[in-house]
């Protein structure tokens, strides 16, 4: 019997497999109803957080995703959330994701 990690693991490469062989067609991925692309970011956003609270430090892999990609993703979830870029930014220095200007 698969664990909860080996069957998690097993439907993330077979999502992933499908969404690479669905990107090469623009009309296969037009034709998706929105509502699955908004459960599918929802859902992977919120695992993302869990682990990160969980004191997992993920880095993601810039080679796998084009700084377009990832910002019109960006873009999307500040969008949904009605934050603005002084926000993030507010947000990030507090972090501390954000170098300083004092030299």
């Amino acid at each position: 019997m698969k664990s909860e990690h080996d069957s998690l693991v097993a439907i993330a490469e077979e999502l992933c497999a499908r969404v690479d062989t669905m990107v090469a067609d623009q009309a296969a991925v037009v034709e998706i109803d929105p509502s699955v692309v908004d459960e599918l970011v929802t859902h992977v956003t919120r695992f993302f957080f869990a682990r990160s609270e969980a004191g997992a430090v993920d880095q993601l892999n810039a080679a796998n995703l084009s700084a377009t990609e990832a910002l019109t993703l960006v873009g999307a979830l500040l969008t949904s959330q009605n934050i603005n870029a002084f926000d993030l930014s507010l947000w990030l220095s507090h972090l501390g994701a954000m170098p300083s200007s004092e030299q």
